[in-house]
């Protein structure tokens, strides 16, 4: 799946569906920080791991995770896309967030945390033939997810003063 769904595809995908007019960020500038890691891999490598304490620390504190001191500040952070099948549900794609705003504050004025699920038919593939379409799918129900997460979790939480 992180062939099909890596951070290059979730910007196109963000992008597509405009990512600061469904945040309501008119005249944000994206800028990307560096992929999270996978699970796997901080297991194994103790410098990572203690890199990933230290961005979850900062996220925990409410602070920045950039140098940056710019007035309109706000971050996204993914925190899990994962797919699971369930014998009675079916397929589905989880995708969960951090959304952050700071405004000119150093310490985030609002957070909303949260995940949304929604349902695949065609993903995984089961042939060859199947694997654009189970792509299409994987991508769409990714923008879905991320759509639904700003509608019931981001603008419904309102901003502390």
């Amino acid at each position: 799946m992180a062939d099909y769904l890596g951070p290059e595809v979730q910007m196109e995908e963000l992008n597509k569906i405009g990512i600061t007019e469904t945040l309501k960020l008119k005249g944000y500038r994206i800028v990307l920080g560096e992929p999270t890691p996978f699970n796997e891999d901080v297991k194994k490598d103790p410098a990572l791991k203690a890199k990933v304490k230290a961005l979850n620390a900062r996220i925990k504190a409410k602070q920045r995770l950039s140098d940056s001191k710019h007035a309109c500040y706000a971050e996204l952070i993914t925190t899990h896309i994962f797919y699971h099948k369930a014998m009675m549900y079916g397929s589905n794609l989880f995708t969960g967030w951090i959304y952050r705003e700071f405004g000119d504050k150093p310490l985030a004025t609002k957070t909303a945390t949260g995940q949304v699920k929604n349902p695949l038919e065609k993903f995984p593939p089961k042939a060859e033939a199947d694997v654009e379409i189970a792509k299409v799918e994987l991508r769409d129900a990714y923008s879905k997810d991320f759509v639904e997460y700003v509608q019931k979790k981001v603008l419904g939480v309102p901003a502390r003063k």
